[in-house]
């Protein structure tokens, strides 16, 4: 049984403490009716929890806030709908993140609709009484810029950003506390697609962006998001200006703090988000070089992630994507099996896919070696990925009853009519097989040359194999 393992190209986390707020807030400003997203903590919790298994970090439990709506004046403005009950659970919030900073951990807040962003304020505090200048990236569909003027549906989660940002209502800005607010050159926002911009209303939040740009705010919106290069990654240039702030602000001994929103990623591979991308938000697989670009960059001072439903996510595809990119966020990159093979490269070389033989796990996962090639198997699915060379040359179908073809290197396919829908036409070849973290079928993702020259990445359910 291997108890610890240092992962080639991770950050070490030996030693590190993640301290974990379970902030369950919902402004109930859901997009569907009877959507709940306060069980998202919990919903992602247990994959956090064993994705950082065997990296030597520790993380704990530091607070656990509910979220409660009485029936009081102070939460029945339409134009801040329940703000009394935000102003509490932020309060709460924020007092947890800035105890989690000054116990030395790094605070990791989940919870539910994005009025859990209110615990930033506590990073905010925290930074102004060390002397740290903070600097913020808002992975969201949307700029959360609305103010109780400016918005068109009165939900809070709407307003956070701007309250780091200096607007919105005074009850949340006090929770301040007198620290500044964000500097508007320390703020940037990734995958924005559905800013309010109001046909006659004089002052909206696309008004308020446009106004912060000027100042030296960074929006990048979807059609600056999408990469026509290579559509599984983030262009360069954002990525560069990732690293541009991160190494100015290390540089004065600055911070970043990392926010992600669900609904940034398209429906097809968000169906878990409260409120559905239906406008062509971001592959999955471009967010992982995001979060990967960002954790090889800095060392963030704390991250938030938001607006996950179980009610949506019953098969927990939602929950295991947003544990991976927070795991890529604090350092952690690469699939433990290469870690495996590399520091146990004779442990077992004669074994087959016999579960009373010679095993090792490393999280939920099992290893088994054959000569010449390595045998994975993730979780209790039975497909298997044979490893050769530190490259995965197959997968072997073993669960697979209507079709057990194994899928390899080289074998020609085309986008099945379910994945046509939104991904076109084609036929290609297989150039690369990647095991995911995930142990679902649909999650085994394919690089394919595609016959126009393209290159595409691809779920296995996308794909038919060609005779």
């Amino acid at each position: 049984m291997i108890k610890h393992i240092k992962i080639e190209g991770n950050r070490d986390l030996d030693g590190e403490e993640i301290g974990i707020v379970v902030n369950n807030s919902d402004d109930e400003g859901s997009a569907e009716v009877g959507v709940n997203c306060r069980d998202a903590a919990y919903h992602i919790g247990t994959h956090v929890h064993d994705l950082f298994r065997g990296s030597g970090a520790r993380l704990r439990d530091e607070a656990h806030i509910d979220f409660s709506v009485k029936d009081t004046p102070g939460n029945s403005d339409p134009k801040a709908k329940k703000l009394e009950a935000v102003v509490e659970s932020a309060t709460e919030g924020a007092d947890a993140v800035q105890k989690i900073l000054e116990s030395g951990k790094t605070p990791l807040s989940l919870g539910g609709n994005h009025t859990r962003g209110l615990d930033v304020i506590g990073a905010l505090r925290y930074c102004h009484e060390h002397g740290i200048e903070m600097g913020l990236i808002w992975v969201d569909a949307h700029a959360d810029l609305n103010t109780p003027e400016t918005t068109p549906s009165g939900n809070i989660h709407g307003m956070v950003s701007a309250v780091l940002t200096g607007r919105g209502p005074k009850e949340l800005i006090d929770l301040l506390r007198g620290a500044p607010f964000l500097k508007p050159e320390n703020i940037m926002y990734i995958g924005l697609n559905d800013v309010d911009d109001q046909e006659g209303v004089p002052s909206t939040e696309r008004q308020y962006l446009e106004e912060l740009k000027i100042l030296g705010v960074k929006a990048y919106e979807m059609d600056e998001v999408k990469n026509p290069e290579n559509e599984d990654e983030m262009p360069q240039h954002i990525l560069d200006a990732i690293t541009e702030m991160g190494a100015r602000l290390e540089k004065k001994g600055g911070k970043l703090w990392i926010e992600l929103d669900a609904d940034v990623f398209r429906k097809e591979d968000m169906p878990a988000a409260v409120m559905d991308n239906v406008r062509g938000g971001m592959r999955v697989t471009q967010g992982y070089h995001l979060f990967d670009h960002i954790g090889c960059t800095t060392k963030p001072l704390g991250m938030g992630a938001s607006e996950i439903s179980g009610d949506k996510d019953s098969n927990m595809v939602g929950a295991e994507i947003i544990a991976r990119c927070v795991g890529k966020t604090m350092g952690i990159r690469e699939p433990l099996y290469d870690e495996l093979k590399r520091q146990y490269p004779d442990s077992a070389n004669v074994y087959t896919l016999d579960p009373a033989k010679e095993q090792y796990y490393v999280g939920s996962r099992r290893f088994y070696k054959e000569p010449g090639c390595e045998y994975v198997e993730a979780g209790g699915n039975k497909d298997c990925f044979v490893v050769k060379d530190g490259q995965v040359i197959e997968i072997k179908r073993f669960a697979i009853q209507a079709d057990p073809q194994d899928i390899a290197l080289g074998t020609r396919i085309r986008i099945s009519d379910w994945g046509s829908r939104y991904l076109g036409q084609g036929e290609g070849t297989i150039e690369r097989i990647i095991i995911p973290y995930t142990e679902r079928e649909t999650d085994h993702i394919l690089t394919v040359r595609m016959d126009d020259g393209r290159t595409k990445k691809l779920k296995i359910g996308e794909v038919e194999i060609l005779s």
